[in-house]
């Protein structure tokens, strides 16, 4: 059974962060399964992964077995059968780093075949269970750009090859969703840019001006560093969706069909020295309220372990918790935003008899790290009428000793 469009859309937190290469582990547990797990414990719904064993201490030539083999690996199994909604993975060609932009019919064919059969695979194992997995890959500019100079622009051949390579990827979830029975599980693809401004305030030849306006995906993703400083994330979100061109899958799902990938608290650390690790939580609050406040589905830091390397600037702070087992102020912003958003999503459940809508999440992230959960139960009951209040407030009472009447 295919999906419908018009199914209400479920709350998530939006709010999350990622797993990928992590430097260190404290238990004995696969790094990606402890990381994961470290992840739901600390409030989000989403998780953010590599479809690539040897980011997690596994061998290389496991990385070359197909998409849905790798799926079902014992670790992936575990981490899928976890209580996270949104699954977000980095699918990468093989042998190609991210995206293979010089393919040829046969490895056109050998992509379309690995990542239908991804596809089909989740469709199938992860049937009602309502999750959604999204398939994608890293920084798409780089990938044109085969480095790091950005005053560089890429050759049209290039440009070409990216446009092929995602139309190959797209149709084949398409196409899988279409051959593949199912229900209340979503598969889809997105593409990700990572240097948007250049071509809005440079004119170059990028991703987002050059790439998005010739595919059609579910979701694009934004690798949002070069927006940060200055603070600039709200005006290029707004760009990448004037170019991007999305099909209806997700209608009902996700307001907005752009997301943050990427983004860091401490990205200025190479550019203007250190900063404090409470001024890291700052800035990825900055992120954080201005994202979910513009409608994006998910704003993700890079990342929960670092995967920078020991000395180097990065990994000092590329982490919600470092590699002493010490949680940063960046992790309890990141908690204590989703048990806030988790008691507004109670609130509504237990008085409204629903989901918060998408625009209410919206809303009430302004301001949300500097209330108190009190508080904003308060505000939430100040629209209540004053009749109502106690009757409310007894509801809300009763499931906090009984158990959250929210469900999940």
């Amino acid at each position: 059974m295919m999906q419908g469009a018009n199914r209400p859309a479920p709350f998530h937190s939006r709010i999350g962060t990622q797993t990928f290469s992590p430097l260190y582990t404290f238990t004995a547990e696969n790094a990606l399964v402890e990381t994961a797990r470290g992840i739901w414990e600390m409030g989000s719904d989403v998780l953010k992964m590599n479809l690539s064993p040897s980011a997690y201490g596994g061998a290389a030539e496991l990385d070359r077995l197909p998409y849905a083999e790798l799926a079902a690996r014992e670790e992936y199994r575990t981490v899928f059968r976890m209580p996270f909604r949104h699954y977000i993975l980095w699918v990468h060609d093989k042998g190609a780093g991210a995206l293979n932009l010089q393919m040829d019919e046969a490895a056109e064919q050998a992509a379309y075949r690995d990542m239908y059969g991804l596809a089909r695979y989740l469709l199938t194992t992860y049937d009602r269970t309502g999750k959604v997995f999204l398939l994608g890959h890293w920084e798409g500019d780089w990938v044109l750009l085969g480095g790091y100079d950005t005053s560089r622009e890429p050759d049209d051949g290039k440009i070409r090859g990216m446009i092929r390579s995602l139309r190959v990827r797209q149709k084949a979830v398409e196409d899988a969703r279409r051959d593949t029975p199912h229900s209340d599980v979503y598969v889809g693809h997105y593409c990700e840019v990572n240097r948007p401004l250049d071509a809005k305030d440079r004119g170059m030849k990028r991703m987002t001006t050059h790439v998005l306006p010739h595919v059609t995906v579910d979701m694009v993703s934004y690798s949002s560093y070069d927006s940060l400083l200055p603070h600039r994330l709200t005006e290029a979100l707004d760009f990448i969706e004037q170019n991007a061109r999305f099909t209806p899958y997700f209608d009902g799902l996700f307001g907005k069909k752009v997301f943050v990938g990427e983004y860091d608290g401490y990205h200025d650390y190479i550019k203007n020295g250190a900063q404090t690790p409470q001024q890291q939580a700052d800035n990825a609050w900055a992120v954080i309220e201005d994202a979910v406040s513009w409608g994006v589905p998910f704003v993700l830091y890079w990342e929960f372990y670092s995967n920078g390397a020991p000395g180097m600037p990065p990994e000092e702070g590329f982490w919600l918790i470092d590699r002493e087992n010490r949680r940063q102020p960046v992790y309890y912003l990141h908690r204590d935003l989703l048990a806030k958003l988790n008691l507004y999503r109670r609130l509504c459940l237990l008085w409204r008899g629903r989901e918060p809508y998408e625009e209410e999440v919206n809303r009430v992230i302004r301001g949300l790290r500097d209330k108190t959960e009190a508080e904003l139960a308060r505000e939430f009951f100040s629209a209540v009428p004053e009749g109502e209040r106690d009757r409310c407030v007894q509801r809300l009472l009763h499931s906090r000793q009984g158990g959250d009447a929210g469900g999940d």
